[in-house]
This record gives C-alpha cells, sequence and structure tokens, in this order.
C-alpha cells in the first residue's frame, strides 16, 4: 500500500477547508462530491474512538459535516427564515428529537461507554441536520446541475478504481485518501477484519469506501440516477449516450465484485421499480436478464464459499427477533428502547455495549434498540414524507435532465434501505452522510426545478 507523507495530510485539509470557508456554490458541491461520494475513507491523523480499545483517524467527510451542521445554526440563529424545500418535518422531526435525547439521557445514566454513547447520538440524531443544512444551501440551478455531472463522474471512477483493487490487491490502496486506518493494512478495519482478508481471501472489492457493503449500497444509487438519466433525458448527444452506458455498465461490474447480495437483490428492485413507473422496453429486459443471472450465480457461489469457509451458520441473532412472539416481547417489553450505549439481545436482557458496532448487523434494528419501537415509527414517518414529497413533484419538473436525477436518486434512495436493514453500514464513512445529503440534493432540485 502506498503511504503519503505527513505533510500531504496537512495540505489537503488545509485546502479542503479554506474552500470550505469561501462558501459558494461551486466550493459546496466539490468538496461533497469529493470528500462524501469519492473519497469517504480519506481523513486527518486526528483520532476520535470508536471501540472500546481502538481509535480510528477523522474523515474530512465527518469534519465539512460539522462544519455545515453549525455554520447551518449559526445563520439562522442570525437570520432566521423557513427552509427552502416545500416539505417541512416538522410534528415528526420534533418527536424524533423528543426520543433521541431520551435514548440520549438513558444512556448517559446506565453505561459506562461515553464514547459510543455521543457517536451513536451524533450519527443517528445530529446528521439528520446535514439534510436541513444542504436543502438551505444557495447552490442555485447551476450548482444542482454541477453535482448531478460530478455525480456521474465520481460513479466512474469510484468503480474503476474498485475493480483495479479487485484484481491487483492491496497495493493500490493510499493510506489517509483512498482507505483511512491510521496505519497499514495489517490493521483491522470497522468491522474487525483485516483488510487483507477483505481484498484478498474473500476477493471483494472496496474502492475507497472500506467495506464492500458499504460501496455496493452507493452504487445501488449511482446505478439508479445513471439508468434514469439514460431512459428519461431527452436530446441527449450520442457522446453523453454512451458515456452514461460506460458509466453504467463499470457501476455493475464494479457491484459484482463487491459480492454483496444485498446490493445485488438492491438493483433488481430499482430496475423492477423502473419497470412498474412504466420505463419499460428491451433495455430494461436485458438488464433485468444481466442483473438476474448475475445475482443467481453471485448468490449460489456466496452461500457454497461461506459452507466451504464455516464462517457463519445458517441462522443469527438478528434472526431471532423477526420471530413474531419474540418480536412482540421485545418491543413490549422495551418500546423506549436501550439508549444509547444499550444493547438489547435476542433473549431480551441488556447490557451496555462495548463498541460502536455492537449490536446486529442490520441499521434498522440497531436504531429499534436504541430509540425503540416509537422512535423507529417516527423515524419511518419522516423518511416517508419525504419520499412522498420527492414522488409528488418530480413530474413537475420540465428540464429532463434534473427530472430523471430526481426519479433515479428517489428510487435508489428508497431501495438503499434495503442494504441498511440487513447491514449496519449508518455509522460508516460512506453511510449516514452520503444518504442524508443526496436527499438534501433531490429536494434542492425539486425546488429550483419544477413549475409552481
Amino acid at each position: 500500500m502506498t503511504v503519503l507523507p505527513d505533510y500531504t495530510y496537512q495540505i489537503i485539509t488545509v485546502i479542503a477547508f479554506a474552500c470550505f470557508l469561501l462558501i459558494n456554490e461551486k466550493s459546496f458541491v466539490y468538496l461533497v462530491l469529493i470528500f462524501i461520494y469519492l473519497l469517504p475513507r480519506a481523513g486527518l491523523d486526528i483520532c476520535f474512538q470508536v471501540t472500546f480499545s481502538e481509535a480510528k483517524p477523522m474523515p474530512y467527510g465527518f469534519i465539512m459535516m460539522g462544519f455545515l451542521i453549525v455554520g447551518w445554526f449559526l445563520k439562522n440563529i442570525r437570520s432566521p427564515k423557513n427552509l427552502r424545500h416545500p416539505y417541512k418535518p416538522g410534528i415528526a422531526f420534533f418527536l424524533y428529537s423528543i426520543y433521541a435525547i431520551m435514548a440520549l439521557l438513558m444512556g448517559l445514566s446506565h453505561y459506562g461507554q461515553l464514547h459510543v454513547i455521543i457517536l451513536e447520538f451524533v450519527i443517528y440524531y445530529v446528521s439528520l441536520f446535514v439534510y436541513f443544512a444542504t436543502v438551505d444551501m444557495d447552490i442555485k440551478k447551476s450548482g444542482v446541475k454541477l453535482f448531478i455531472n460530478g455525480f456521474i463522474l465520481v460513479s466512474l471512477l469510484v468503480s474503476v478504481y474498485g475493480i483495479i483493487l479487485r484484481f491487483a490487491g492491496p497495493r493500490f490502496l493510499i493510506d489517509g485518501i483512498t482507505f483511512n486506518d491510521g496505519g497499514t493494512i495489517g490493521q483491522k478495519d470497522f468491522f474487525h477484519f483485516p483488510i487483507e482478508w477483505q481484498l484478498i481471501t474473500a476477493r471483494r472489492t472496496l474502492s475507497t469506501y472500506g467495506d464492500p457493503n458499504c460501496l455496493a449500497a452507493q452504487i445501488v444509487v449511482f446505478i439508479a440516477i445513471i439508468t434514469a438519466l439514460i431512459v428519461k433525458e431527452e436530446k441527449t448527444p450520442l457522446h453523453r449516450k454512451f458515456y452514461l452506458f460506460v458509466c453504467l455498465i463499470t457501476n455493475f461490474v464494479c457491484l459484482y465484485f463487491t459480492e454483496s447480495r444485498s446490493g445485488l437483490i438492491s438493483v433488481l428492485i430499482v430496475f423492477i421499480l423502473f419497470a412498474l413507473l412504466g420505463l419499460r422496453g428491451f433495455f430494461f429486459v436485458s438488464i433485468l436478464a444481466v442483473g438476474g443471472f448475475a445475482f443467481f450465480s453471485q448468490t449460489i457461489a456466496g452461500f457454497l464459499k461461506v459452507h466451504r469457509l464455516g464462517r457463519f451458520g445458517l441462522t443469527s441473532p438478528a434472526a431471532m427477533l423477526f420471530q413474531p412472539s419474540v418480536f412482540w416481547r421485545f418491543i413490549s417489553q422495551y418500546p423506549l428502547g436501550a439508549g444509547f450505549g444499550g444493547h438489547i439481545n435476542p433473549d431480551l436482557t441488556i447490557r451496555s455495549t462495548i463498541h460502536a458496532f455492537d449490536g446486529y448487523n442490520s441499521t434498522h434494528l440497531h436504531i429499534l434498540t436504541k430509540i425503540g419501537i416509537f422512535g423507529f415509527l417516527v423515524l419511518i414517518a419522516l423518511f416517508y414524507g419525504m419520499f412522498r414529497h420527492f414522488i409528488m413533484n418530480f413530474n413537475k419538473i420540465e428540464n429532463t435532465t434534473v427530472k430523471a436525477f430526481v426519479l433515479g436518486g428517489t428510487v435508489g434512495l428508497i431501495v438503499q434501505q434495503l442494504c441498511f436493514a440487513i447491514n449496519n453500514l449508518f455509522m460508516l464513512p460512506g453511510g449516514a452522510f452520503n444518504y442524508l445529503i443526496m436527499c438534501g440534493i433531490v429536494a434542492l432540485a425539486i425546488s429550483y426545478f419544477k413549475n409552481s
């Protein structure tokens, strides 16, 4: 693995945040594209606690989002104004705030892992303000178009790099830029597997996302948006169509090499939804056929590999919670959850979490055990209102490029929830912030381009 000189990190940080302090439409969009979607693992060697015994370097994207939220608060304190986005979560967000604060107080009063409690509170509550801050950015129509074109290019770069890593192995990782573990690749990643195991033994590509399932979840959104642009964009020059097809095929290849079953299933669902929305034709039949073959062959190979390696059983602790009787007892006994820093076992005993990923390998179950069934339902209502607004308004957009982006982004974001449901990805670089910023950009596109 390539290791850059120490001063490189300081130079990148100074440049990035100098641009951020001179905030305008282009600097905001460029920083988001680079440090959120292209290089989510790039970070500064300022460690923050993730596990009980292990600290991780701070990703630039996390620092940038902190500046964004604080700046948004200060701007609204000085001159409060209504959000540009017509959909205001209102009562849903207010109720979720109450449940999140209750979970924080429960954690502080019952558990000892302060760094875990704070980290979970930031990721599962404070990060939601990224959406509001993004919606309130004055990036103008040109900024939205810049983001769309940059997003397509980023998808190509991420996928090409992922394919290279699949065949070349870890020697093409650049510590602090494309992978961030505070040292060598021999150290463990966020899921405590040596990075060599992921890249060499398992032969799963990570690209710049550091985790194959996190990468696959993002590629699902890449594919949804590019596909919508190919089908819905009108008066498109031939060279742009070719470019979009190249990006789409490259994304598919990279997704295949992640060997992520959730990612492959999600892409199939994306195309099924497109078909139900009326985007039919030979293109979708071909893609469904190729995607179906890739999914079934990879799934069978994956299950055979798991059986051969003997690393995992056919059941998991999370599966027990889906049994109706156990789930009913769970929500009856802990309607408010265990609080941040706590975990509810399948046998319904409660304990303190050891580290930030100590729990179920599902973002949804993870949140459910923290804030309880009522807080979880309020969060679902919040996202439901958001997606309903997107769906009800995308047909009011005349610009076909933006309309396709909104359609693809909405479908991709909805289906991406499947990846979150069966993988605990929200806390990872490339997880929560990627998701919430995309929601904000889609909302901005609607507000700027829809007809009155």
